[in-house]
Parts: structure tokens; C-alpha cells; sequence
């Protein structure tokens, strides 16, 4: 794999950027209204958000695309408001989730659904000072959003709900992903919105047969078809 960032990398992290944004920003709205909400929302973004990793996954083969996606949502979060947490958890399963699906060469459809899981667990992160800065956190929630929020929040968030929540995302997060593995194979592929995957392929299956053709010799294509 190439190291430098190509415009269509760039291109890509734009837009399956954008679109996983939106997805987080619609449910974050609903989830809003009450801090049971958020629990629920939240899953239901990473349930949803499955099939575009998924998709964008099929459009990179270089390290640190997952990460800058990672690393671009989390700064977003902190700049509506959220904890700096948000980027710690980012960066570690971001991290993560790239050196398993490097592991695999981005290539691996099981790998990629488990990579996927390993990914949602960033969204713990705005959730953390709840243990950490437990005072500090709830004081400020009850400035933006009234002391009535923030001792709904206080209450529903515990330390064993917050755990619950990471089990929850990671299993929903894997069936959203495996969800979105079964619709690249049966539409988008057909559609040539995953023909990034196809092409990378072609490469990969090229690159092979030279390697294993001893040099001098000739192959004959008609031998491959």
C-alpha cells in the first residue's frame, strides 16, 4: 500500500465523513430529550452507521484513513460540547480498529464486521467523565440543559449502565457492519458504489500471479481464464 494520501482518500474521508455524521447528528437530536434516549439513539447510530464503514471500507487500503475518520468525528463532538474524552476513545479504537483490519489488508469481510465493533466503542468516550469527573460533569450538564437533565442523567447513567452500553454498542455495532456486508454483496456492489473493493482485488489477484510466475518464463492467458 501506498503511503502518501491520494485526492480520492481524501475524497472518500469526506464524504462517508459526512454521511456518518449526519446519521449521529438526526439521532443525536431525538436522543436529546432524555438521557435514556441517548442510550438508545446511540446504539441505534452505530447499528446504522455499520453499513457506511462498511462501504467505506471497500474505498481504503492505506493506514490511518480509519483513525482520521476517528479523529474528525471526535473533534466535531467536542465541538458541540463534549468531553475531551471523546478524542482519547477515538484515537485508541481507532487505532485499534487499523491495525486489525490491517492485519487483514482491509480485505476480510469478518475481520472488517469485528474492526466495525471494535470502532463503535468511541462513542463511550463523552460518557467517561461521568466516572472520572463525576461533580464536575453533572454541574455542567445541569448549566446547558437544567438541573432536572442532569439529575435524570445522574441517576440513569451508572457505572454499570455505562459498561452495559459498550457490550451494546459493540454487539449492535457488529450485526449493523455484518448488515452492511450482505447489502454491499447484493446491491451496492451491483450499483458500483463498493467497485473500490473490486478494483483493489483485481490488483491484489495480479499481483500474486506475477509473484508466482518464475522469471523468464511466460504465462499464457488463456492458461488463467
Amino acid at each position: 500500500m501506498a503511503e502518501k494520501l491520494r485526492t480520492k482518500d481524501l475524497l472518500n474521508l469526506g464524504i462517508f465523513g459526512t454521511i456518518y455524521m449526519v446519521v449521529m447528528a438526526i439521532l443525536g437530536v431525538a436522543g436529546a430529550a432524555a438521557p435514556g434516549l441517548v442510550f438508545g439513539t446511540m446504539v441505534v447510530a452505530a447499528f446504522v452507521n455499520g453499513t457506511v464503514f462498511m462501504l467505506y471500507l471497500t474505498r481504503v487500503d492505506r493506514f490511518g484513513m480509519v483513525v482520521m475518520l476517528a479523529l474528525i468525528m471526535s473533534l466535531i463532538m467536542i465541538a458541540i460540547g463534549r468531553s475531551w474524552t471523546t478524542v482519547l476513545t477515538a484515537l485508541v479504537f481507532g487505532l485499534l480498529t487499523e491495525l486489525i483490519l490491517a492485519l487483514t489488508k482491509y480485505r476480510n469481510t469478518v475481520a472488517n464486521i469485528f474492526a466495525y465493533a471494535v470502532f463503535t466503542l468511541w462513542f463511550i468516550g463523552p460518557l467517561l467523565p461521568i466516572i472520572w469527573f463525576t461533580d464536575d460533569y453533572f454541574q455542567s450538564v445541569a448549566q446547558g440543559n437544567g438541573a432536572n437533565y442532569a439529575h435524570e442523567m445522574m441517576n440513569f447513567f451508572t457505572v454499570p449502565v455505562i459498561v452495559a452500553f459498550g457490550v451494546t454498542i459493540f454487539v449492535v455495532g457488529a450485526l449493523g457492519a455484518w448488515l452492511g456486508a450482505i447489502l454491499i454483496k447484493r446491491h451496492f456492489a451491483k450499483a458500483g458504489m463498493a467497485a473500490g473493493a473490486t478494483s483493489q482485488e483485481a490488483v491484489v489477484d495480479a499481483q500474486d500471479t506475477l509473484e508466482e510466475t518464475p522469471q523468464g518464463s511466460v504465462v499464457d492467458p488463456t492458461q488463467q481464464a
